[in-house]
């Protein structure tokens, strides 16, 4: 079987990630050959791994516009060779459902976030409805996310299933280094509050940075694993509050497990989610996480982490006072708890429910 994923860009964020680890758990099984495609090579960490891992085939449409109907054409003749083709994120979203018409092959996408900007417009539900109507099967990464496409969509809605993000959890179940090597790993010495996220729209690091000047312990510094368009806006916001020496942006890491294992707490701030790659790397590091209270969060961390309003950096710095001063760090039943609930989200699971919906549409 001829699975093709298409993606506008393999840089950084959930989708990207989830690619990075999903890809080879596919292709590792003998009866599925696997294509990712791209409109734009970008260079990044995970497009070099998926261009080296065996079974995968890579393709650069290398196209310099990718707001026009110029990538339906370029990809028609790979969608065509294909048994499926899968979709992710915008625009891929429109020009994979009118490549796979004109070819006749059938789509999957999957809806990687629980919303998004086009649904403040009430102009788009009707084109969008036709959409993902062209789609044989639509899924959604949280239940939440499922629940808010199904009411987007109305009737055509009824194809929307779960099939929730995955890691290979065993690469984060590593030993805490020792407080020797936190200096090499993080740049300083210190207890390290870490949040590894793209810097977008839809994630809030600025609250973070908010929350630095109200933590007490002055030992505590905040680690911004990641890069993005907003980046530059946080890192103003630290310089303006004078807290430039707590915040330490680290851009893209490779060493995440280790970076984790290392940290004090794991933080995600965000104004929307659907499943955080990041939270379930938390989980599976054992680390004590606080993360906003939106919808696909207190779907996840139910009984494992703590939840705060969005925007509070108050409440955020609370949260992270109780917790640097309750020594939860090294809490084994709550490790042992934490690690437990990650097993559900492990890659190899996750490998074989697409591989099986796969199977159904072809």
């Amino acid at each position: 079987m001829k699975v093709t994923h298409i993606i506008e860009r393999l840089d950084t964020g959930g989708a990207q990630s989830l690619l990075a680890q999903l890809l080879p758990a596919i292709s590792a099984r003998d009866t599925v050959d696997v294509t990712v495609m791209v409109y734009q090579s970008c260079g990044s960490a995970i497009e070099e791994s998926l261009r080296q891992t065996p079974g995968v085939r890579f393709v650069n449409l290398d196209l310099k516009q990718t707001r026009t109907l110029s990538p339906v054409f370029r990809m028609v003749s790979e969608v065509r060779e294909a048994d499926v083709v899968h979709a992710h994120l915008f625009p891929a979203l429109y020009h994979v459902a009118l490549a796979s018409w004109i070819a006749g092959t059938p789509a999957v996408y999957t809806e990687h976030n629980v919303t998004n900007r086009r649904r403040r417009h009430k102009a788009l539900r009707l084109p969008e409805r036709m959409i993902y109507g062209m789609y044989a099967g639509v899924t959604s990464i949280s239940n939440a996310g499922v629940e808010s496409l199904r009411s987007w969509l109305g009737e055509g809605g009824e194809n929307v299933s779960l099939i929730p993000n995955g890691i290979d959890v065993s690469q984060f179940a590593i030993e805490r280094p020792h407080p020797s090597q936190w200096p090499v790993i993080f740049g300083r010495s210190g207890r390290a509050i870490v949040m590894v996220s793209r810097f977008s729209a839809a994630k809030d690091q600025s609250t973070l940075v908010r929350a630095v000047p109200h933590i007490e312990d002055k030992e505590a510094f905040v680690v911004l694993v990641g890069d993005g368009e907003t980046r530059g806006e946080v890192e103003r916001l630290a310089s303006e509050l004078g807290v430039s020496d707590r915040v330490v942006f680290t851009g893209n890491r490779s060493d995440v497990p280790r970076l984790l294992a290392a940290a004090e707490i794991g933080v995600l701030s965000t104004h929307w989610e659907g499943m955080s790659m990041s939270v379930i790397e938390m989980m599976a590091s054992g680390l004590p996480i606080v993360a906003t209270d939106v919808a696909g969060m207190r779907e996840m961390l139910d009984g494992v982490g703590r939840l705060v309003p969005e925007g509070d950096e108050q409440a955020l710095a609370g949260v992270l006072n109780e917790l640097l001063t309750g020594g939860c760090r090294e809490d084994a039943g709550r490790i042992a708890v934490s690690r437990q609930r990650a097993g559900r989200y492990d890659i190899a699971a996750v490998a074989e429910a697409y591989v099986r919906l796969y199977k159904e549409l072809v």
